[in-house]
């Protein structure tokens, strides 16, 4: 059974990708544009944020988006998964909060498609 995402957080983390993926190429490509794309993808993060959480699945998408934006993604790899190289293995409450949330992103069918391919759709 997949886990259910509302309209409302479909719609934001639709534009968040979006901008997202520009962001990406624009910043791979050294393009000129990189400081517009950065300032929409700033505004479609916010965007996301500040949506409501209706289903659980929404909840999902806020940490996979947040887990991301914070950690970045693998060197070489997909831009959608991410580097848990950045998490810091101090023993912190930092650290057991980042590790337990990529545990749990993992462990469902939504957090699975978001950390591989950085899709929402089943």
């Amino acid at each position: 059974m997949d886990t259910v995402i509302s309209p409302t957080m479909a719609a934001a983390f639709e534009a968040w990708r979006a901008s997202y993926i520009a962001w990406m190429d624009a910043t791979e490509t050294c393009d000129i544009d990189d400081t517009v794309q950065h300032a929409l993808h700033g505004a479609r993060f916010f965007g996301l944020m500040q949506t409501r959480v209706q289903q659980l699945g929404d909840l999902i998408v806020k940490l996979y988006v947040e887990i991301l934006e914070q950690h970045g993604h693998e060197p070489g790899g997909s831009i959608f998964a991410v580097s848990t190289r950045e998490f810091c293995d101090d023993g912190t409450q930092d650290t057991a909060f980042w590790h337990g949330i990529y545990a749990d992103l993992q462990s469902c069918d939504l957090g699975q498609r978001l950390l591989s391919n950085g899709s929402i759709a089943a």
